[in-house]
């Protein structure tokens, strides 16, 4: 009887798997122009697709060419590297295993050894934030929120994958939505529980960072901040993709907080994958990617400086190549990534007009979070920014967030 390790169980997936995407792009290219057109436009045959042009069909075709080959190069490659790929296979499901025993650890003893009354407190405060939520999550659809409906999610998955002609498409979470929708039917507060999930999620994560950053008290602090706070409220309830972008960009904050204390493939393909589905959700989310990326090589040993910034760079690489196939029925469909990255909504700007309009930036984005508190909470909220300067400059560790910020400010806005 032979019995196979979950390992090679898992190596001979990936293969099979593989294999399976050959057999369908071999499938997908022996189906005439004809024939695809006429299912795509099954999906939506009162108004015919336009993109979908016999010149569109052979840049998909020669994708689906390249693609092909490089999967067999992959196989070949799987075959001659198959005791290191099982090794690799193994490392990663002893990290899976430490990882869970740690959560589970953690879990246990944040149950156990709290004090009780924080645990109410902060159970309270969660369930507080989701109460808040629940109230909002069938109000009236705004302007965006219509136009992300009607164009992206109510019409077919064909729209929702390849429609970006403007950047209303946050496609990961047009995704989302339209599954709750194909499910659950047309309600306002249906193609709205993605985004509310994530905003339930992000007042966790804000506790979790917060508390294994700082501590316990600063992590209620922000807690009892997040549960009301109106732009989180807001993006909570509006079908967009902000909420979304949002809770990623606190998972990559927690993995590289992580990282920093201990390396791990696992943490980094986590990494990859979650920072790609942020990018696939909004371009946007590049900032926060290259904030914490930046964190992350300013918290390294000197000794380590060219092994960080090769590893850096072959982790922003692979973000990039995820993402561009994620992106690539877009792509495809408008011919380039000039939507993606050359609308107005994500042009660079030179120093000049940052600089001019820096002072306004800086007091809409006050207003905008300190929106429906009264004037002395903000006030409150000023002084204890203002702290929180003092505290990041006065530790060397946290001063680091600082300098984060001002290189990201640098990298993101300079116009070449």
């Amino acid at each position: 009887m032979i019995v196979l390790k979950l390992d090679k169980i898992i190596y001979i997936g990936i293969q099979l798997l593989f294999l399976s995407l050959i057999g369908l792009g071999i499938y997908i290219l022996s189906i005439p122009y004809e024939a695809i057109l006429s299912y795509i436009n099954s999906f939506r045959p009162e108004k015919p697709y336009q993109f979908f042009t016999e010149e569109y069909s052979s840049y998909f075709k020669i994708a689906v060419k390249l693609f092909i080959p490089l999967i067999i190069v992959f196989i070949i490659f799987l075959s001659f590297k198959k005791r290191s790929c099982i090794s690799l296979i193994e490392s990663l499901l002893k990290e899976i295993r430490y990882y869970s025993f740690r959560l589970w650890e953690n879990t246990r003893s944040f149950f156990q050894a709290e004090n009780k009354v924080h645990i109410t407190i902060f159970f309270s405060m969660l369930l507080s934030g989701v109460f808040i939520r629940l109230m909002y999550i069938n109000r009236s659809v705004f302007h965006d929120e219509a136009k992300t409906f009607y164009n992206f999610i109510s019409q077919s998955w064909i729209n929702t994958i390849t429609n970006y002609f403007n950047p209303n498409n946050h496609v990961f979470h047009s995704i989302l939505s339209r599954v709750f929708y194909v499910l659950l039917g047309n309600e306002e507060w249906v193609f709205r529980i993605p985004v509310f999930i994530f905003g339930i999620l992000t007042i966790l994560f804000i506790y979790i960072f917060s508390r294994e950053v700082y501590n316990k008290h600063i992590a209620i602090l922000l807690c009892a901040i997040s549960i009301n706070a109106i732009p989180l409220v807001s993006y909570s309830v509006n079908a967009r993709g902000y909420s979304i972008v949002t809770f990623f960009s606190l998972v990559l904050f927690c993995i590289i907080n992580s990282l920093n204390k201990k390396n791990s493939l696992l943490m980094w393909i986590l990494f990859v994958i979650i920072a790609s589905l942020g990018i696939w959700t909004i371009p946007i989310m590049v900032m926060p990617i290259i904030f914490v990326l930046v964190w992350y090589f300013l918290n390294t040993n000197r000794s380590k400086y060219l092994t960080d910034l090769f590893k850096l760079t072959i982790v922003g690489f692979s973000c990039f190549l995820l993402s561009t196939i994620l992106y690539t029925p877009i792509i495809l469909r408008s011919k380039g990534v000039e939507l993606i990255i050359g609308n107005e909504y994500v042009k660079s700007q030179t120093y000049d007009t940052i600089l001019g309009q820096l002072r306004n930036y800086l007091l809409r984005t006050w207003e905008f979070f300190n929106s429906g508190y009264p004037d002395i909470v903000q006030i409150t909220f000023f002084f204890l920014f203002i702290i929180g300067i003092i505290y990041h400059l006065n530790h060397k560790r946290h001063r680091k967030f600082l300098f984060s910020f001002v290189i990201l400010f640098n990298s993101t806005s300079y116009k070449f």
